[in-house]
C-alpha cells in the first residue's frame, strides 16, 4: 500500500536515493583535489569530483603553496559549483606539513603510552611549535635485543596551522569529520 492506494509490486517503481559519503579533500602543494563517493545498490560510484591547480611552488619549498586557511574559500566554491552533496569533509594534508617518525617503546597501559608518546615527541619533534598536535598508530609488537617493544608511527603537526585550518572551515560552514596525512588517508579508506 502506498499513500492509501494499493500498488501491484510487479509495476511499482522504486526510487533509491544514493547515500553520499564525506567529501575527501587532498590539499597538495600543487593541486587541490576533491572527491565524493556515493553508495548505491550496485556499489560505490563517484558522486562528484573537482581539481584545481594551485600553481607550482618554488623548487624545494613545499610550504610555498597557499596557506591551508586561504584554500578554504576556494573549497567552498568548488563544493557549490561541482555538485557535491552535504558539508562533511575529510582533509588529507600534504606531507610537508606533518612530520612522521617511528618510536619503539616498552609495552605499557594506554594511559602511560599517551604520556610516553608526548614526552618522546617533545624530544624528537623539536622544530615544531611549542604545542604540536601529536597522533600515533600502533604497528604492533616487535622482538628486540632489549625485549618486546611496541612499534609506533608518530605524526606531529603545528597546532597553529591546524587551528587556522579548522577556524577557516567553521567560517565556511564545513563539518570536518577528519584530518589525515595524505598517504595515511589512502590506507584508512
Amino acid at each position: 500500500e502506498l499513500g492509501g492506494t494499493r500498488v501491484d509490486p510487479a509495476v511499482a517503481i522504486v526510487t533509491v536515493v544514493a547515500r553520499s559519503g564525506p567529501i575527501a579533500i587532498d590539499m597538495g602543494s600543487r593541486h587541490l583535489r576533491m572527491l565524493q563517493l556515493a553508495g548505491t545498490p550496485a556499489g560505490l560510484r563517484v558522486h562528484a569530483a573537482a581539481t584545481l591547480s594551485m600553481g607550482k611552488p618554488e623548487a624545494g619549498d613545499r610550504d610555498a603553496a597557499p596557506a591551508l586557511s586561504a584554500q578554504v574559500p576556494v573549497i567552498a566554491d568548488l563544493l557549490r559549483d561541482n555538485g557535491f552533496a552535504g558539508r562533511r569533509v575529510v582533509f588529507a594534508l600534504r606531507p610537508g606539513l606533518v612530520r612522521i617518525k617511528n618510536f619503539r617503546l616498552p609495552p605499557m597501559t594506554d594511559e602511560e603510552l599517551q604520556k610516553a608518546v608526548r614526552f618522546e615527541a617533545a624530544e624528537r619533534f623539536q622544530t615544531l611549535d611549542d604545542r604540536p598536535e601529536i597522533r600515533f598508530l600502533s604497528a604492533g609488537h616487535v622482538d628486540t635485543a632489549d625485549g618486546e617493544m611496541l612499534e609506533l608511527i608518530v605524526m606531529a603537526a603545528r597546532h597553529d596551522l591546524l587551528k587556522d585550518l579548522l577556524d577557516a572551515t567553521l567560517r565556511a560552514r564545513l563539518d570536518v569529520v577528519g584530518v589525515e596525512l595524505g598517504p595515511l588517508a589512502m590506507f584508512r579508506s
